[in-house]
């Protein structure tokens, strides 16, 4: 019986190990709500590239779109241009292309402290168009993606277990269960 009870804790917070929280759930003065998922670190210890995926929702009365955020942290400065490429490769082999929204520059060291441990990377958010369809996709599986920018890419491939495609599937279900609730600019006031 314990050993039962302990496979299923255990299944349970495998689910739920990724984007447990909506970063922001705000409505402005223009009635455009943003429902942002939290950034969630899909990289496995050797990756020289450090990637981080959210699911963002932008809608108002007339309008509602899906956006698919990548940070990518490099030792390298790198820039992604508007309409730069993103190609992610289901577990089912195919293959979808995102487009770069705006442009984002990494252009800037961003210098940490760890403990003393002292270290420097470039980092950026960029912001790809995605529509339900798409997310419903990405949330059987991702094998492996490639993210354009101005020196090339940056390629990030999963071996063991789809962290992305199950970072969007959580955040999606958070997303469309905040989407029932109707909000204005003067909620919570």
């Amino acid at each position: 019986m314990r050993k039962k009870l302990m496979t299923l804790v255990l299944c349970l917070l495998s689910t739920m190990g990724f984007a447990q929280t909506i970063e922001k759930d705000n409505v402005n003065s223009e009635g455009i709500r943003s429902i942002i998922g939290s950034l969630e670190n899909v990289r496995n210890t050797t990756d020289k590239i450090v990637f981080s995926v959210a699911l963002c929702n932008f809608s108002s009365e007339n309008l509602s779109y899906y956006s698919l955020w990548i940070k990518a942290t490099s030792r390298d400065p790198y820039k992604v241009e508007k309409g730069n490429h993103l190609l992610i490769k289901l577990a089912n082999e195919e293959v979808i292309t995102l487009e770069a929204r705006i442009s984002a520059n990494a252009s800037v060291r961003d210098v940490h402290n760890v403990n003393g441990f002292i270290y420097s990377d470039y980092s950026t958010i960029v912001d790809y168009n995605i529509d339900k369809e798409t997310i419903e996709k990405i949330q059987s599986g991702v094998l492996k993606i490639r993210m354009e920018h101005s020196t090339g890419f940056f390629d990030k491939e999963w071996k063991k277990g789809d962290k992305m495609g199950a970072v969007i599937k959580s955040e999606y279900f958070l997303i469309e269960e905040r989407l029932k609730e109707k909000k204005s600019f003067s909620t919570d006031f």
